[in-house]
């Protein structure tokens, strides 16, 4: 590319990076945009404006939309090691897969994993602007941010077994609401499959006592 075409291809990205505040992500972000014209930082800041932030009316109206999701400890670990590192979707199992989709608590996981299955190579930059303009920006922003101290290795042993974690505390729970729907009922109401259900829940509760 030509000076000039350095400075257009880097300015397709200045919108998302004029919305990140001061932080080491957005350094990161400059550092491979940085990389990917080679321009080097301070005349990268120079031909696209960076240096001066401005905030448009539009920017201004969408980020007062923006939300954040009630979302359990368990799913935000397993974000923060999906943004940080998009690849290691690749490696979790179709079966596991399949499980994410099921819950509502876990559709935007679902969504931006198969969204990573869906393209060739995403970087953690490319990934987050894909959702420039959604209500959920900061928000996937923020986790992003998190640094979860791990080599990559331990990134893919992480994240299968949070996400193991993750479907089998959903089991737990349902499990749970199943007996407690069947321990409101009469006895006499319950078919022999349902009683020895019940007795075996109860047997292992007094167990652990």
């Amino acid at each position: 590319y030509s000076l000039e075409g350095k400075a257009a291809l880097s300015k397709l990205a200045v919108p998302l990076i004029q919305e990140l505040p001061e932080s080491v992500f957005k350094q990161l972000i400059i550092n491979e945009l940085s990389s990917r014209t080679g321009l080097a930082n301070d005349r990268l800041l120079s031909v696209t404006g960076l240096d001066v932030q401005r905030q448009s009316s539009v920017q201004s109206a969408r980020r007062k939309q923006q939300v954040r999701l009630n979302q359990s400890r368990l799913v935000e670990d397993a974000m923060v090691l999906i943004l940080r590192q998009p690849d290691l979707a690749y490696s979790l199992q179709s079966e596991m897969l399949a499980q994410l989709s099921k819950e509502v608590e876990w559709q935007l996981l679902s969504e931006i994993v198969n969204g990573i299955l869906d393209r060739e190579t995403v970087s953690p930059v490319v990934l987050l602007s894909y959702y420039q303009d959604s209500p959920y920006f900061d928000y996937l922003r923020g986790l992003a941010e998190k640094d979860p101290m791990l080599s990559a290795d331990q990134r893919s042993t992480e994240l299968a077994d949070t996400l193991t974690k993750l479907l089998s505390d959903a089991k737990m729970q349902q499990n749970q609401k199943v007996i407690d729907s069947l321990s409101e009922k009469p006895l006499s109401s319950l078919s022999p499959e349902e009683r020895e259900l019940l007795s075996r829940h109860t047997r292992r509760g007094n167990r652990s006592l």
